[in-house]
Order: C-alpha cells, then sequence, then structure tokens
C-alpha cells in the first residue's frame, strides 16, 4: 500500500553550519559579555564552542555513532539508521518542521527513548537526494498520527461521554 522510501544522507558543510551556528553565536555572545567585565563566564564561550562541535559533527560531518545516516519507510513506519550500524524505529516529535524545500526533525527512538536531530536539505548543496527527500516530506505531511494505546491507571474509574467520571 506504501512505497518505500530510502532516503541515505552524506557530509554536508551547510547543514553543520546550521546545526552549529546557534552555539556559535552564543559563544561569540558570551565571549564578549566575558571580556566587557564579567570575567566568571569564562568557561562558558569554551562549553558553547564544544557544543558547537558536537552538532557539527553529528549533522554536518555524520562523524558521532549516533547520528543518522539513512531514513527508511516501512508502510507506516520510519526506521533511522545510525552511524554505528545500529537501526531503530523512530516517530517524528511535534517540534519538527517540514518546509518546502527542507525538514528540520527531531526523531525519538521507540526502543530507546534517545533523541536524533537531523536537518535535511535537497542535493546538489544539501545532504539528501531532492526527490527521495520531497517523497519523505509528503510521507510525513499525510501519515497518520501513530495510535497511542493508552494506559488506565485506575481500573475502577470509568470515563464517560464529556470526559466525566463515575468511580465506583
Amino acid at each position: 500500500m506504501y512505497n518505500r522510501i530510502d532516503l541515505p544522507l552524506r557530509p554536508c558543510g551547510l547543514t553543520g553550519l546550521l546545526a552549529a551556528g546557534p552555539w556559535v553565536f552564543l559563544a561569540v555572545a558570551s565571549l564578549w559579555i566575558t571580556v566587557n567585565g564579567y570575567g566568571f563566564l569564562a568557561p562558558l564561550p569554551l562549553a558553547l564552542l564544544v557544543m558547537a562541535r558536537h552538532r557539527w559533527r553529528q549533522n554536518g560531518s555524520l562523524a558521532t555513532p549516533n547520528t543518522v545516516v539513512r531514513l527508511t519507510t516501512r508502510g507506516q513506519r520510519l526506521f533511522a539508521e545510525l552511524a554505528s550500524g545500529y537501526q531503530e524505529e523512530v516517530r517524528a516529535s511535534a517540534d519538527s518542521r517540514i518546509a518546502g524545500r527542507y525538514a528540520v526533525l527531531g526523531l525519538r527512538g521507540l526502543s530507546s527513548g534517545h533523541r536524533y536531530p537531523v536537518i535535511l536539505l535537497p542535493a546538489p548543496r544539501g545532504n539528501a537526494p531532492a526527490n527521495a527527500l520531497r517523497q519523505l516530506r509528503v510521507w510525513l505531511r499525510l501519515m497518520p498520527p501513530p495510535a497511542t494505546p493508552t494506559v488506565n491507571k485506575n481500573p475502577l474509574k470509568r470515563t464517560w461521554s464529556g470526559d466525566n467520571t463515575h468511580d465506583h
């Protein structure tokens, strides 16, 4: 019923810049504040640059073990393959943004609970094949939300229409 979508990602400086840019900006701003009389903030620019380097390696060079290097759909399920070779079923979180030419996804692993941030831009300047990225964006927009099992913590509590409850 659904076509399989295979989206391999490749290293890309532009996506790395987009991921690390806010951290570099914060590092420069905190360095400026440190130089202008707030010396106790001296470790902050270094910590922010470490975070910028991590985001660059995660989204730009795809060099960390928990980096998503391939996205694949199978029916109504989305799978992420990591640089370590591990493959996990994921779901796009509510903070994901999908636009006409790009996608910024916050993927959450179903079995591990890890969060995998992914920035997708179309080739030739981006990190994903343009046609496969277009298919994935359509799939993400049109796919019905997954059914979430509801857990009734109080088996004696019954919910009636209108969300009125009646306890026995």
